[in-house]
């Protein structure tokens, strides 16, 4: 898995770095800073022969009026592009850091380490082949050796749990399984009239009535013995793992680890642990679905700008409607005003740059009117759509009551102003009162703690 993952890094580091060469000069209108320098030229690259969107071009002709909105598509398109190819490499590499010591079919040869006797038993789940079938078995590896104290203790709780598991059984049929371990205290059984294997399966035969089973339990070197009635049976046609359990019974023990069968039936065993790649693959998803949330995030982001130029819209308009009443109410036409206003205004201010955008329309032969009605339309602001089809309905068939209605709409813009003006100052005065509430505990945590500390000494 990890040579895959390394083969894929490698392939993506190389289309970046001949990428990058390529489009080294592109034009970055867009996004500003060092970041997007290094993902705007691959995203370029890569995004060279995708078809432009309709939709996306419509959306950032109405943010930025002034500039080409087929070639902002496509410095959009690369800078999407561009930041999912590098999160997808980033991705990768962190996940090929993950993988560079783990291997997904780890061989474990024929000893495991036996845990500490105070850690207790640990379980391991391991798949073994005998050169013709395989099957998964859990292997328990015990813990080191009791001292004499321990042993005690554990032989008179196993005593006191075998003897509670009898008599739970009550009366039972013609085979049964004994337990042959509690926790760290193993169980052998023997008895006169019946064979008691040593995985702890016995069957009756012709034998009939209560059967006296002894018990010998054992813990590390120690051992004590109990005695009790019972019938068990041992199974026939015994199954692979029914053969490895058993085998795994007579498993040499050392001080530390657990020697595991090598054959079993003159066939070779070999043991390895099964792949456990549940949570790996959920973390391979995870962070390969990362990179794709920027396309959300960009659409976000376009939504924040439109909001946020719409607001600037409707913050400049006041001044706007203002300086064409003076300058019309002067005798200039409405061109002339039209145009005095747009080259007096803040060229970065958005409203500013849709008058000019509708001022080179009128220079290069549009007609007034119909560059008046695609100013409207691009703005998407009531107040201003409605100016435009005032004068544009005085240039069609005149109106005398001109000016009247601009003063009318000139106080009216002005009171909507101070209005949105009051909602902004309220709104940064609750967006003020977390930080306004952490000072507060800072200065409360700063005047106490030289009282809390003369107070403890």
């Amino acid at each position: 898995m990890k040579w895959i993952f390394a083969a894929v890094e490698v392939c993506m580091l190389a289309i970046f770095i001949y990428g990058t060469i390529r489009c080294r000069r592109v034009r970055n209108r867009l996004e500003n800073g060092e970041l997007a320098g290094l993902y705007m030229p691959i995203g370029r690259f890569l995004s060279a022969k995708m078809p432009i969107r309709s939709g996306l071009q419509k959306r950032l002709s109405q943010l930025y009026p002034s500039i080409s909105s087929k070639e902002l598509c496509r410095e959009y398109q690369a800078k999407e592009v561009g930041q999912i190819f590098l999160m997808i490499m980033i991705c990768n590499a962190v996940l090929l850091l993950g993988l560079k010591d783990e291997e997904m079919v780890r061989q474990v040869g024929y000893q495991l380490e036996r845990p500490a006797y105070e850690e207790g038993d640990r379980q391991e789940v391991l798949i073994v082949e005998n050169q013709q079938e395989s099957t998964v078995v859990e292997v328990t590896i015990p813990h080191q050796m009791p001292t004499r104290t321990q042993a005690e203790v554990r032989l008179a709780e196993g005593k006191l749990w075998l003897e509670r598991y009898i008599r739970d059984l009550g009366t039972v049929g013609a085979s049964l399984q004994l337990p042959v371990q509690w926790e760290d205290v193993l169980i052998t059984y023997t008895a006169d009239d019946v064979k008691i294997g040593e995985d702890g399966y016995v069957r009756f035969r012709e034998v009939t009535g209560p059967q006296k089973i002894k018990a010998e339990l054992s813990c590390g070197e120690y051992n004590t013995q109990m005695q009790f009635e019972l019938a068990v049976s041992l199974q026939e046609n015994a199954t692979l793992a029914e053969k490895i359990d058993e085998a795994l019974q007579d498993a040499e023990l050392t001080e530390t680890e657990l020697l595991l069968p090598k054959s079993l039936d003159s066939k070779v065993l070999s043991w390895r642990l099964p792949e456990q790649q549940t949570q790996k693959e959920m973390w391979i998803l995870l962070l390969w679905a990362l990179p794709f949330l920027t396309i959300p995030l960009g659409y976000q982001e376009l939504n924040r700008k439109e909001k946020e130029r719409q607001q600037k819209i409707a913050l400049a308009y006041p001044r706007v409607i203002q300086k064409l009443t003076v300058f019309l109410g002067a005798g200039l036409s409405i061109q002339a005003a039209w145009e005095r206003t747009a080259l007096q205004g803040d060229r970065k201010d958005p409203l500013m740059e849709e008058m000019n955008v509708t001022r080179v329309q009128i220079r290069h032969g549009t007609p007034m009117q119909e560059a008046l009605r695609q100013f409207g339309h691009r703005v998407r602001n009531p107040a201003l759509r409605r100016l435009a089809n005032m004068l544009c309905r005085n240039l069609r068939r005149g109106d005398e009551f001109l000016l009247e209605h601009l003063k009318e709409m000139n106080q009216m813009a002005w009171e909507d102003h101070k209005k949105t003006v009051k909602i902004q100052s309220e709104e940064a005065e609750t967006k003020l009162l977390l930080p306004m509430i952490l000072m507060l505990a800072v200065i409360l945590l700063i005047v106490m703690t030289p009282a809390m500390l003369t107070m403890s000494s």
